[in-house]
């Protein structure tokens, strides 16, 4: 588990660091406006939070529960969005970080739901 936490984290901190240093690569010409680039820096701010917390929990899964289950949450909410940007809005090469994104984030997923029951049991024996 605090294995799957620090992957989750460092995918949280690459997209943070995609979202500010590589503005340039997706907010380009007309389709880039102030509010393109203030969501934009308010996801990347979200992200490093998401980040600072995976670590945090990566130390002692057991005890650090609400934060799996938010992982859980936020990999789940991912994997919605990918899949309608893949479907409905991306074409072409602009699908292909969306893509990568639902591979991870789904492979994220899976192992961190295989790997909470034993996180969980851990959890029960260490408070007894």
């Amino acid at each position: 588990m605090a294995l799957l936490l620090r992957i989750t984290g460092a995918i949280s901190l690459l997209w943070a660091a995609l979202l500010t240093a590589g503005k340039h690569l997706y907010l380009i010409g007309e389709r880039a406006t102030p509010l393109h680039h203030a969501l934009a820096n308010g996801l990347a701010i979200a992200s490093v939070v998401f980040a600072f917390l995976f670590f945090r929990a990566a130390t002692d899964p057991p005890r650090e529960r609400t934060v799996i289950y938010g992982a859980i949450l936020l990999l789940a909410l991912k994997i919605a969005n990918d899949l309608y940007e893949l479907l409905a809005l991306l074409k072409g090469p602009e699908a292909f970080p969306s893509m990568l994104d639902l591979i991870a984030s789904l492979a994220l997923l899976v192992g961190i739901l295989q790997a909470l029951p034993a996180t969980l049991a851990a959890g029960r024996e260490a408070s007894r």
